[in-house]
C-alpha cells in the first residue's frame, strides 16, 4: 500500500524529533561543562531552533512543489488538443448547432435536463451551443443550471479536476498547507496511533528521552 500524505508528514516529524534530541543533548553538554556563558548557551538553543524550523519549512515547500507538479502534469495531459480535420470539426459544429435549433422547446429542455442529470455531452462545443440556444429561447434559468453543473459537478471545462489522481493530489496539497502552516510545529504518531503536535522550541529545552521512546 502506498504511503499516505499523513504517513509522510508523521515520519518527517519523527525525524525532526530525533534531530532535536541530538541537538538538545549537545547543548546540554556544553552547558554542563561550565565553560560557556548563559548567553552563549541561549544563542546555541536559538540557533538550533531556527535551523530545525528552516528544515521544516524547506521540507513542506518541497512537498507542496511535488504535489503541484503532479497536478500540473495531469492538467497538461487533459489540455492536449487532439489533432483532427478542421473541416470535419466545423461540419460537426454546424450540424450540432442546426440540430439544437430544430428542437422544440420541450425537446430542448429535455436535452438540458439530461445533461444536468448525467453530465453526458458529446463535446464542449455541444455544451456551449446548448446553453446559447437555451438563452436564445428565454430559458436563462435552465441555461444557468447547465452552466453550474458543468463547472461545479462535472468539471466539463476543467476535466482534470474530475480525475481521481488529481483530486487526491489536491487533497494532499490542502493537508500539506495545514500541517506546514506553523514552522515551529511537527506532527508525530505515537505507538498507540495517537498523533501529537510537538513544538520545536520546547524540544530543545525539555528532556525528550522518554518522549522519543513513545515513537
Amino acid at each position: 500500500m502506498a504511503q499516505t500524505i499523513e504517513d509522510r508528514i508523521h515520519q518527517f516529524g519523527a525525524s525532526i524529533l530525533q534531530e532535536a534530541e541530538t541537538r538538545r543533548q549537545m547543548i546540554n553538554k556544553l552547558q554542563m561543562s561550565g565553560s560557556y556563558t548563559p548567553d552563549f548557551i541561549a544563542k546555541e538553543r536559538k540557533t538550533g531552533i531556527e535551523a530545525l524550523q528552516k528544515e521544516v519549512g524547506d521540507w513542506f515547500a518541497d512537498l507542496k512543489k511535488e504535489l503541484q507538479g503532479k497536478m500540473g502534469q495531469i492538467e497538461s495531459k487533459y489540455r492536449q488538443t487532439p489533432v483532427g480535420d478542421p473541416s470535419a470539426q466545423l461540419l460537426a459544429f454546424q450540424r450540432t448547432q442546426a440540430r439544437l435549433k430544430a428542437m422544440g422547446k420541450e425537446e430542448l429542455e429535455a436535452e438540458a435536463l439530461k445533461y444536468i442529470q448525467t453530465g453526458t455531452v458529446a463535446s464542449l462545443d455541444e455544451l456551449d451551443l446548448l446553453q446559447a440556444e437555451l438563452r436564445s429561447r428565454g430559458m436563462d434559468n435552465l441555461a444557468d443550471r447547465v452552466r453550474l453543473e458543468a463547472q461545479e459537478r462535472y468539471h466539463s471545462y476543467e476535466p482534470w479536476k474530475a480525475d481521481p489522481e488529481y483530486q487526491q493530489a489536491e487533497q494532499d496539497l490542502q493537508k500539506a498547507n495545514v500541517y506546514g502552516a506553523d514552522l515551529n510545529t511537527v506532527y508525530v504518531k505515537a505507538k498507540d496511533g495517537v498523533v501529537e503536535a510537538r513544538l520545536i522550541s520546547d524540544l530543545l529545552h525539555m528532556n525528550t528521552d522518554d518522549v522519543i521512546g513513545r515513537w
